[in-house]
């Protein structure tokens, strides 16, 4: 995969993304494959600088070029109904706006594994090689993509790997 567009806060730069300046409500980026029913894909990333930074999957239907989707870009993916995140600075998992308990924080230097696996319709993420357990269950039908949202100034990750399984 590769980062496929992000809001105009955001910089991609090969398989980064990083901010330059502090952002009020966040901005996201996307990655470019999109996965449907019955597939699994997992997604590697390596924190570079910065924890108050969101990962996870966002069910974007009818692409980024919508009106709506274009929104996305301008805001943390996490605040919108469609946005799965786990977020760095607190460990919790956020959508559409509201926070739950979940798993260890992380930081700059850290990497994280997002598994969405649409035959379990389940979202699950791994810290450092240590499974976190399923965040998200049935997961609505749709079009995922991998989703980043950065908030502060000088934040860096980088999709160091990805592995997609076609349906089964």
């Amino acid at each position: 995969d590769k980062w496929e567009d992000c809001g105009a806060k955001l910089n991609i730069e090969k398989s980064s993304i990083s901010s330059k300046t502090s952002i009020k409500d966040g901005n996201s980026a996307f990655g470019k494959i999109v996965i449907k029913n019955k597939m699994k894909a997992k997604w590697d990333i390596t924190m570079k600088q910065g924890d108050n930074i969101g990962v996870g999957v966002c069910n974007v239907s009818g692409g980024l070029k919508t009106n709506k989707n274009k929104k996305l870009l301008t805001k943390s993916f996490t605040t919108d109904m469609m946005g799965y995140g786990y977020m760095g600075n607190t460990g919790a998992t956020q959508k559409g706006g509201k926070v739950k308990k979940y798993g260890e924080k992380f930081k700059s230097g850290d990497k994280v594994s997002i598994i969405l696996d649409m035959n379990a319709k389940s979202l699950s993420f791994i810290l450092n090689g240590d499974d976190q357990g399923v965040a998200f269950k049935n997961l609505p039908s749709g079009d995922y993509r991998l989703a980043a949202a950065l908030c502060e100034k000088l934040q860096k990750i980088t999709l160091s790997k990805t592995t997609i399984w076609d349906a089964k």
